[in-house]
């Protein structure tokens, strides 16, 4: 009965290509998880912290966020074909 079922047995059938959904929900659960940590890191320099500089740990955090962000994308960009122009 479990011989009917159509698996992916062949992998050398495969075209080599990329699932490109898959590479996006890759990089955003990897940011995700070092975007939390840095935000806690933040916090706890801005709770126990004593300078003046301590509240500059937000607004670095937001700033590295937002270039991980953008440099997550990049990849993504580069591995998406080109559309044709007819």
């Amino acid at each position: 009965m479990h011989a009917n079922h159509l698996h992916f047995t062949n992998p050398q059938s495969y075209s080599g290509g990329r699932d490109l959904g898959m590479l996006g929900v890759m990089i955003h659960v990897i940011g995700d998880a070092l975007n939390n940590i840095a935000v806690i890191a933040s916090a706890a320099a801005i709770w126990w912290g004593k300078t003046e500089g301590r509240f500059y740990a937000d607004p670095a955090v937001s700033m590295g966020i937002s270039f991980m962000i953008f440099a997550s994308s990049i990849p993504l960009g580069l591995s998406a074909p080109l559309p044709l122009i007819s």
